[in-house]
């Protein structure tokens, strides 16, 4: 058995896990919507993470790259529910998961940050 910590594994094996673990069927989000997700993150999150990693921002509360990442997840798992408004057609669900990752985005990535960050 090989023990790996987060830190070596990276940010990815978590979203990856986390879509099928928490979206196992289509009746919130389908094949396409998934497929949605995962590129938002492979397109978004590494690039703040390096800009995170190499200005040296500040933190208030020091986090590692997967927590910051796991409170994305954790924000969009709220957001991501017919009550909280994600219903609708195909193009209206999408619409509003980019809508919703943003704003996961923005609190799940830099909440720890300080303003300037």
């Amino acid at each position: 058995m090989v023990y790996m910590t987060p830190e070596e594994l990276g940010w990815r094996p978590y979203v990856r896990s986390w879509i099928p673990r928490l979206y196992p069927d289509d009746s919130v989000l389908n094949d396409e919507l998934k497929e949605l997700l995962l590129s938002l993150f492979e397109t978004t999150v590494e690039p703040a993470l390096d800009k995170i990693r190499q200005q040296r921002l500040v933190e208030y509360v020091r986090t590692v790259e997967v927590q910051r990442v796991a409170n994305l997840c954790n924000f969009l798992e709220v957001m991501l529910q017919p009550q909280y408004g994600f219903k609708g057609e195909k193009e209206e669900k999408k619409k509003t998961l980019i809508f919703f990752f943003c704003f996961s985005y923005i609190w799940g990535i830099g909440a720890s940050l300080d303003g300037p960050g």
